[in-house]
């Protein structure tokens, strides 16, 4: 993005986090086993030279779901797995507050129970 252009004297006024020169999506998708449903995805974003977004999505082992990401000094993280959800906030490396939910689901003929902990630490 051109510096003297109008969207970037917009976004500029706005915020100057949203101004970029830059911006680069690099993905890759991958069918493991398409009869039984097992894929690959990964997301990596950057803006100028700061990596602004990674994500992750695979069921190949175990279902799973990892997002970061960045802000100027902030980071959220997230996961999703079929027993865990984890949401994490921090300064640079400091965590400032993390909050952890571990659970079990019973499935039954036409019913589900799902029980779980939830935690902040």
């Amino acid at each position: 993005l051109n510096e003297h252009s109008v969207i970037y004297k917009v976004l500029s006024v706005v915020s100057s986090s949203l101004c970029f020169k830059d911006i680069t999506a690099n993905y890759h998708f991958e069918v493991v086993d398409k009869a039984a449903r097992k894929v690959n995805v990964q997301v990596h974003v950057t803006k100028d030279t700061f990596e602004i977004l990674d994500v992750e999505v695979a069921n190949v082992q175990v279902p799973k779901i990892a997002m970061i990401i960045n802000f100027s000094r902030m980071k959220f993280l997230a996961k999703m797995t079929p027993t865990m959800i984890t949401y994490e906030l921090a300064d640079g490396e400091v965590s400032l507050i993390k909050y952890l939910n571990q659970f079990t689901m019973e499935f039954g003929t036409n019913s589900y129970l799902v029980k779980g902990k939830p935690f902040f630490l």
